[in-house]
């Protein structure tokens, strides 16, 4: 009888295994589905952040190949010292100060995919917000529209760098979907240059003025900065110049209208 019993208390364990074997459901806690996200204030803001951590690896000093990189290194204002056979990198940085780069070369394909995958972590917060209703949120409908307008001049930002350095760009202002991509054709440089101009001037007055709590971010401050460099380059640009715009933006900065410009030394 206690043999019976060790039988089939080792076939019920045997079937409860077999059972558990074939249940393959599972909670995915580095996956949250964008249903499920956008629920609240804090992950509303955490979505508008994102972007910027990833700047960090294309618009600065970084480890990577990203705008800085090759804006810099093909000017004369640095150069990248070789030592023996230490930073020769194959001479990639060479090829970048005396404009012989190739169409296959890895630094530029990388800083293209930098600053296009910093488009994306714009595009789809924008989408995300804009579809949803504020209630939803936890968040005003001035606080709606100062968020996406933040994002927008944001982006606005990468297709000016990404004018910088390629001219004519395609713009991509739609969330990507890996089931049906989307390849947008490229937009000569002179539209480009107007995409931005209007993404700036009809967002600037939707986000805060510069202060200390907007260092880092998009303010209005920043959107006058641009402006102030699309100007300045506007005649190589478009072939038309724009002095007196340019001037005109510089002076929002300069005497404060765009906020407080000492709060970078904060």
């Amino acid at each position: 009888m206690k043999n019976k019993s060790i039988i089939y208390s080792a076939l019920i364990a045997i079937i409860g295994m077999s059972s558990a074997c074939t249940k393959l459901d599972e909670n995915a806690y580095d996956v949250i589905p964008a249903d499920k996200f956008y629920t609240n204030k804090n992950e509303v803001l955490s979505a508008v952040l994102r972007p910027y951590t990833h700047a960090n690896a294309w618009v600065t000093p970084s480890q990577q190949d990203g705008w800085w990189r090759l804006a810099e290194m093909s000017g004369d204002q640095l150069a990248w010292p070789t030592k023996g056979p230490h930073g020769e990198d194959g001479g990639k940085w060479k090829r970048l100060h005396y404009h012989t780069w190739t169409v296959d070369e890895g630094g530029i394909n990388n800083a293209w995919s930098l600053m296009y995958g910093g488009v994306g972590y714009c595009n789809d917060p924008i989408a995300n917000i804009s579809t949803r209703d504020i209630a939803s949120m936890g968040i005003t409908q001035d606080e709606k529209n100062a968020y996406i307008s933040e994002l927008k001049l944001l982006r606005a930002f990468h297709f000016l760098k990404l004018m910088d350095l390629f001219g004519g760009i395609p713009l991509a202002t739609e969330p990507a979907d890996p089931a049906n991509p989307i390849y947008p054709t490229t937009t000569s440089r002179k539209e480009v240059f107007n995409f931005v101009e209007k993404e700036i001037l009809d967002n600037i007055n939707n986000v805060p003025k510069l202060s200390r709590a907007m260092l880092g971010r998009m303010s209005q401050a920043s959107g006058y900065a641009m402006l102030v460099e699309l100007y300045l380059n506007a005649e190589v640009w478009t072939g038309t110049a724009r002095w007196d715009d340019c001037i005109a933006a510089a002076d929002k900065l300069i005497t404060s209208q765009a906020g407080d410009r000492m709060a970078q030394w904060l």
